[in-house]
Order: structure tokens, then C-alpha cells, then sequence
């Protein structure tokens, strides 16, 4: 009977055990290194390292101690054997071991293998992301345009990347820029008073619910001409522009803005190239990164897809003012300087954009 006793005290302590130690979090980090820059991003906010990532073979390499850091390895967790040229990583129960010149690996004590083995440059240690990042949990990718390795929570969407961005805000180019609904020609008037033309990608377009087009087409037919209107229950009217092509004019670099047909992302907002703000097509919500600390911002309209363009729409609320422009809290937004007088003018199927110049 004593022993019965003792068997069941241990299973229940077992069992209370189970319920009560807490579960590791799963992997939250997303970080983005870019080819032959020293400086990586960390959830939205910029670091530093002391050498840059590199390809070699068709392969490429990232410092381990930056990856380790990136995905929440602290460097009290990160050793090196300086006799057996061996790295050692530790973190929520995983430790993992990668050796200079070996392509062999363990991931607690379980032998793997790589196709390329670590090397040493610059007295630090580098190898793939992949082989670090996975044996914690992680996904990795790669985007060719940019040169950038990205690593991320699986199943969720990787970091944006920032190679060739700038930290804002930016001086003002021109001191206005005028636009009309069913033509690719836009106006741009320097602060000189002098102008000249801008080729947008795709025309400004009117949208806005059937009842308000039939009363704009009918009222304005010399404007709304087929082809310039397109009905969206969900836009109660509004002229919707091309984005990219107007924040460039006004001096945004073309580096800032990411587009990849569903998502637009800006970055290089509050004087930080790794702060960002990105809008889905179809929706007025957007996400923001600042500092390292994730908000959310919106937008008065659904960000819309024109042959392939990401549009924004102008009415009485004008979404290229708001994202551009300096807002009345005095906060410098993309450009440096306040907005003038501009928006849609719905007659004459006009909109205008336009800037103060700071003083």
C-alpha cells in the first residue's frame, strides 16, 4: 500500500509539474540583413554590426553572433573555443555547435549537417542565416532585388526589407503638383514659379459608389469620360492617384517606397531609415514600426490597385496630404514642410497637392 502511495505522489507531482511550468514562448523576433552593409534591422529598429554580410560561391554569409542576437541569443549565451575553433549558442533549452571549417553541426547533441561550412573573416565568425536561425525556430528568406536575408516567425510574413533607404523627412523638390482624373500628364511648379511636366504611370481615376458616379458623370460629361470612373461601395468618392509617382516628385527617394502589387510599404519616417508604415490593397488599415515599438495607422480611403500602381485617394480627407505632408501637431512626416492648400476639386476633376517649404 506505501508504495502505491508513493507511486500515485509522483505521478501527481509529475502531472502538477506539467501544468504549472510555464511554455517557452515561441519565436517572436524578424530581422533583415542586407549584402555588404554593416547596419541590420531588429524588429523595426536599426543596429549596428562591426562587419557586413557577404556571398561567396553563390552562398550567402552572415555573422553568428548577429544572428544569434537577432533571433534573442544574448552574448552572455554565445561562447567560442578559441582551441577547437568552435561556436556554441544557447537559448530556452536549444544549444547549438558549429565548428570553423566543418560542415557538421549539433543542435543539442544531435549531429547535422550544413553544404557549406562556417569560415572566419574579419575575426568573426559566418555561415548561412539559415542553420542558426532554424535551429530555433525560425524561417529564413531571401529577396534578390534588394541583396537582403530576412529572418522571421514561420507563417508569418517576413520582415520589409530596407536596403536603399534613407531617414526622412525629406526637403521639399517642387511646390506643388497638379493632376487630372483620365491623364497620365501632371503639372509639377518648382518654388521658382517656373514648372515643368511629370508622366504619371496610370491616370487619376474618380471612384466612389454607383449613385454618386451616375450624379458626377451626368453633371460633368466634358470630365467623366469612359474609362475615368469605377464604382466601390466601400469609397464614398474620392480621385484616386498614384502614390509613388507623387511622393518622388515631391523629393521622396525612389528607395523608400516597396511595392509588390498587394502591399505598400514607406519607410524612413521620424528621421529613422528602419521606421516604416505599410497599407494593403483593399483596406484603410495600415501597420507601423517606430523605434522598435509596432502601432497601427489608417488611411481615410482603401488603398486600391491601378494596372498594377498602388492609388490613393483625395476628397475632403486627402490621404497624400496626410502621408506626405507635415501634420497640424507639428510631427514632420515624409516631406519637411506644412501643407498648403490643395485636394480634389470634383468640378473641374482636378486634384493638387502642395507644400510650404519649412522655415
Amino acid at each position: 500500500m506505501r508504495k502505491l502511495t508513493i507511486l500515485l505522489t509522483g505521478i501527481f507531482l509529475i502531472a502538477l509539474a506539467a501544468f504549472t511550468l510555464p511554455a517557452l514562448a515561441g519565436p517572436t523576433h524578424k530581422a533583415a540583413f542586407v549584402i555588404g552593409q554593416t547596419r541590420y534591422a531588429v524588429d523595426g529598429q536599426a543596429k549596428a554590426m562591426d562587419v557586413a554580410p557577404f556571398t561567396e560561391n553563390g552562398r550567402t554569409y552572415v555573422p553568428l553572433r548577429f544572428v544569434g542576437n537577432a533571433v534573442g541569443v544574448t552574448d552572455d549565451n554565445i561562447g567560442w573555443d578559441n582551441a577547437s575553433q568552435t561556436a556554441t549558442l544557447s537559448m530556452g533549452g536549444t544549444t547549438v555547435k558549429f565548428t570553423v571549417g566543418s560542415t557538421g553541426y549539433t543542435v543539442n547533441g544531435q549531429a547535422k549537417a550544413m553544404d557549406v561550412a562556417p569560415l572566419v573573416r574579419q575575426n568573426r565568425t559566418f555561415l548561412p542565416a539559415r542553420y542558426v536561425a532554424e535551429a530555433f525556430g525560425y524561417a529564413v528568406g531571401w529577396d534578390a532585388a534588394s541583396q537582403t536575408v530576412t529572418v522571421y516567425p514561420p507563417g508569418q510574413d517576413p520582415p520589409p526589407v530596407t536596403s536603399g533607404v534613407q531617414a526622412g523627412p525629406f526637403q521639399p523638390a517642387i511646390k506643388s503638383l497638379e493632376m487630372h482624373v483620365g491623364s497620365k500628364v501632371a503639372t509639377a511648379t518648382k518654388f521658382d514659379g517656373s514648372t515643368y511636366t511629370v508622366t504619371l504611370p496610370v491616370a487619376p481615376v474618380l471612384v466612389g459608389s454607383k449613385d454618386g458616379l451616375d450624379w458626377e458623370i451626368s453633371h460633368y460629361p466634358d470630365v467623366y469620360k469612359p474609362g475615368t470612373c469605377e464604382v466601390d461601395p466601400n469609397v464614398s468618392g474620392a480621385i484616386y492617384v498614384p502614390f509613388t509617382a507623387v511622393a518622388e516628385a515631391f523629393g521622396v527617394p525612389a528607395g523608400n517606397i516597396k511595392w509588390d502589387g498587394s502591399k505598400l510599404t514607406v519607410y524612413g519616417w521620424f528621421h529613422n531609415p528602419a521606421n516604416y508604415r505599410i497599407y494593403t490593397v483593399g483596406t484603410t488599415q495600415g501597420q507601423d514600426m517606430v523605434d522598435g515599438k509596432p502601432g497601427t495607422g489608417h488611411l481615410c480611403f482603401p488603398l486600391r490597385t491601378e494596372n498594377g500602381v498602388a492609388m490613393m485617394g483625395v476628397s475632403s480627407q486627402d490621404d497624400i496630404n496626410y502621408e506626405l505632408f507635415e501634420g497640424i501637431n507639428g510631427i514632420p512626416e515624409l516631406i519637411n514642410g506644412l501643407s498648403s492648400d490643395g485636394g480634389a476639386d470634383f468640378t473641374n476633376g482636378v486634384i493638387k497637392e502642395g507644400v510650404y517649404p519649412p522655415q
